[in-house]
């Protein structure tokens, strides 16, 4: 029974750390720090993240969707007004 909180514990920090590292390659994308093609890598790793989510239960799906769609807004919206 400890394994299987020991599996759970490293299945939701895994989570968890690719929610944070796809936010903040969406960020340095925004700035122009990487390319937008790791931006776009990025969001699908966290798509195949959220229907995995949406698998287990519907309250992680959501929480992952959330950050699906920041950082969707985050790459593919323009940056601003070219002049």
């Amino acid at each position: 029974m400890q394994d299987l909180a020991y599996f759970v514990m490293g299945l939701l920090a895994f989570m968890l750390l690719i929610a944070i590292s796809t936010v903040v390659l969406a960020i340095l994308t925004r700035l122009k720090k990487v390319p937008k093609v790791i931006g776009y890598v990025a969001i699908g790793v966290q798509a195949v993240l959220t229907v995995f989510a949406f698998q287990i239960t519907t309250g992680m799906g959501i929480v992952s969707t959330a950050v699906l769609g920041i950082c969707a807004l985050l790459v593919f919206l323009d940056t601003g007004s070219k002049k």
